[in-house]
């Protein structure tokens, strides 16, 4: 299984295989892949829960110790934080492939060593839950699909709050009120000639619906639509490039959409395909200006949306509005479930926000910052948070609050 998805991923890309390292799982060699670097002698991984071929474990998160063995007898170790969702070997060995896709065949030159991670305020950090089998296994799942929902709402308030005093400062926040059947999320905000919009998705409640993008008018305290599209939106990341605002939405349509404002904040056209890959997904992306004049693109690479939070990957750009886009690096940043997916458009590459999803999806924020983890705590009564945007005046949320009743 881990050739199978291996293959097709590297197939359905192009490129040209030409060395064939060895994978170890506990000091077993599991399988052979070829790959297109030539520089990489074998990978080892160490999984505690891992045994002869079967998945055993006690929480829903594992750590898979990496280390890449390079033929000039150099190493890098690293390691990676996976939620499970589905608790099975299938499962593990087709995530192993898309990890090992990324490893073995592109620049992962920024992923930092695991000893070199320092975490913060780790009394913060959600605990993994606990693996219940059988009967307990069952029950939850009732429980989860009928009487049990997650709703994401968002939050504002007129001044700037860092992520780690949001608990505390959280009464100066204002909850938008969610329209009836409905959930908001992925919120950013602008400022612009003294209107305050946010943009976000907004979803129905029904299983399988897709989101939309809509403009809330803080002066109006009215909301708009904005962007329908045949497939899901969201994470409307709005920005302002050579005096024009621009928005690059998640569109699960396996391309990074370009859209330009033609009569702000309300109205969009599609401006162009950025980058697209008919193997994969891209979430949440963000993009940074230097002031030398680089860009860099940062997302989410996923084929399934059970491992969409793992894997961020960064392009390097010359031009964002060019016929033809020319990357100039591709990097892999970052492989873990619990500081991978982006939280918000930070604004400092030194400096970034990431949702923590180690445990569940959109448990938390953390912050990145010269090689330490900073966890951050949930306002009270609240069970997630996974965007923080700020404007000029105005820092902007979302939360999740579970409910209790009868859900269809």
């Amino acid at each position: 299984m881990i050739i199978k998805n291996y293959e097709r991923f590297c197939r359905d890309s192009g490129m040209i295989l030409c060395h064939m390292v060895d994978v170890f799982i506990n000091n077993e060699k599991v399988v052979v892949l070829n790959t297109a670097s030539d520089n990489i002698e074998c990978v080892y991984i160490e999984v505690d829960e891992y045994q002869r071929g079967k998945l055993k474990p006690s929480r829903n998160c594992i750590i898979l110790k990496y280390k890449v063995v390079y033929l000039n007898k150099t190493t890098k170790v690293f390691e990676v934080a996976r939620r499970l969702i589905n608790i099975n070997i299938g499962s593990f060995y087709r995530d192993l492939a898309l990890e090992l896709y990324f490893i073995l065949n592109f620049n992962i030159n920024s992923l930092v060593p695991s000893n070199e991670l320092k975490r913060l305020n780790k009394s913060h950090k959600l605990e993994c839950k606990r693996v219940k089998k059988n009967i307990f296994s069952l029950f939850d799942k009732v429980i989860n699909r009928f009487f049990k929902r997650d709703e994401w709402m968002i939050a504002f308030c007129k001044c700037i709050i860092a992520p780690e005093k949001i608990s505390s400062s959280f009464e100066k926040f204002n909850i938008i009120p969610n329209l009836k059947g409905t959930f908001s999320a992925d919120p950013f905000i602008i400022e612009n000639q003294g209107g305050v919009y946010i943009f976000y998705e907004e979803c129905s409640l029904k299983r399988g619906a897709r989101g939309i993008l809509a403009c809330y008018d803080l002066a109006e305290n009215k909301r708009y639509i904005i962007l329908q599209e045949p497939h899901h939106l969201s994470y409307p990341n709005v920005f302002n490039y050579m005096g024009t605002y621009f928005m690059i939405p998640q569109s699960e349509n396996h391309s990074i959409d370009l859209y330009r404002a033609t009569d702000f904040p309300f109205c969009w056209k599609k401006e162009r395909v950025l980058l697209t890959d008919k193997n994969f997904n891209f979430g949440d992306t963000n993009i940074y200006f230097s002031e030398c004049g680089s860009i860099l693109l940062t997302s989410n690479i996923y084929d399934h949306v059970a491992n969409s939070n793992r894997i961020r990957v960064g392009w390097k750009i010359e031009n964002l509005l060019d016929d033809k886009l020319k990357i100039i690096d591709c990097t892999v940043l970052d492989i873990s479930d619990e500081y991978s997916r982006n939280a918000g458009n930070s604004i400092s590459l030194d400096s970034q926000i990431y949702q923590e999803c180690s445990s569940t999806y959109g448990g938390g924020l953390v912050i990145k910052k010269n090689k330490k983890i900073i966890y951050t705590r949930l306002p009270k009564g609240f069970q997630g948070m996974h965007t923080y945007n700020t404007s000029e005046n105005f820092t902007v949320i979302d939360l999740k609050k579970t409910k209790y009743g009868f859900f269809l």
